[in-house]
């Protein structure tokens, strides 16, 4: 039974350890799920013919329940779940698969998850997991209404959010959407050159993959309101050209009502001179990183997230999700 849920699996995979005498351990199975999608666990080497339970919260506690002698790792805030009586088999497996409560405001928030174990033949016999952290990543908003937009090299168009959309402590109600792969907040972005210190002193910017990209050459740009207008954006480069000759770019950016910032990349065409990420603008701090490092890290401005890709180290995201989810007014986690 689920009691209460407002989050999913982030993708990722948790080996513990009980605690105890018991080889056991569970697993989140998945790659960079999103809200919506089936949450998976696996429990194994566990009691035989036992209860388990998986607790999930937004706080890593910990809680005491000293009547059973036990400390759970969790901190029982309201965003808590509890999956409770799954039964292990004969061997002491077991597993679960549901698909949990949509809200997408949770999406770029930490959480924690440990599993219980119950010993079948004396209930007062409670093992743990070791705490495992997450992170969320936000549903595919869907597809709304599509409308084409007519850009030409090195040109841009204004776009309007329908929501105000939160980007390092100010609140834009539109975004220029730029013809070398980036969207600039309060006026257009014309540059083909891949400048770090441009990127981080000219106006706040989102960057999927700015480089010298040209739609006049062949592909399309799209806007998207998603089947959740009001609530996501998104701006889809349909195999983009670039003005090098390196072949089509293909990436999504979904823009959330709650200010995280979500990058879907396909295949792209230049591998080098490219610069994927986000800066609040304005000379912000070079704050450069590895994106495809799994895991995750925290800045809030003026340090922009972003990774500047160079023949020595070309562009190794492709056919991958990136997520930068806001966290308090003016911070930014990148998720990969």
């Amino acid at each position: 039974m689920i009691k209460k849920f407002a989050f999913a699996s982030a993708g990722f995979v948790v080996m513990a350890v009980l605690a105890s005498t018991l080889p056991a351990q569970f697993t989140v199975d998945g790659t960079q799920a999103r809200v919506g999608q089936t949450f998976s666990v696996t429990v194994s080497g566990g009691f035989p013919n036992s209860v388990w339970m998986l607790g999930i919260d937004t706080d890593p506690g910990p809680t005491s329940f000293p009547s059973q002698g036990l400390s759970v790792d969790l901190g029982f805030s309201p965003a808590f779940v509890a999956i409770n009586d799954q039964l292990c088999d004969g061997n002491g497996d077991g597993q679960i698969a549901f698909q949990p409560i949509l809200d997408n405001s949770f999406s770029g928030v930490s959480y924690y998850i440990q599993a219980l174990n119950t010993d079948p033949t004396n209930v007062l016999n409670i093992v743990k997991s070791n705490l495992r952290e997450a992170v969320i990543h936000p549903s595919d908003p869907g597809v709304g209404t599509v409308t084409n937009l007519t850009i030409n090299d090195d040109g841009s168009a204004l776009v309007s959010f329908g929501f105000n959309f939160p980007f390092y402590g100010q609140s834009y109600s539109d975004v220029y959407v730029n013809a070398n792969g980036n969207m600039t907040f309060g006026q257009a972005n014309s540059s083909f050159l891949v400048d770090e210190s441009f990127f981080l002193g000219g106006p706040p910017c989102v960057a999927p993959f700015f480089t010298d990209l040209n739609p006049e050459l062949g592909g399309t740009i799209d806007v998207d309101t998603t089947a959740t207008p009001g609530q996501a954006l998104a701006v889809r480069f349909n195999g983009v050209a670039d003005n090098l000759g390196s072949g089509p770019t293909t990436f999504t950016v979904t823009f959330y009502a709650g200010g995280h910032i979500a990058f879907d990349f396909g295949s792209v065409g230049p591998t080098n001179s490219v610069i994927t990420g986000i800066s609040s603008g304005g000379q912000a701090t070079t704050n450069g990183q590895d994106l495809s490092a799994p895991g995750f890290e925290a800045y809030g401005a003026p340090l922009g997230i972003y990774q500047v890709f160079s023949s020595a180290s070309p562009f190794d995201l492709q056919n991958s999700y990136l997520l930068f989810g806001r966290v308090g007014n003016a911070g930014y986690l990148t998720f990969f």
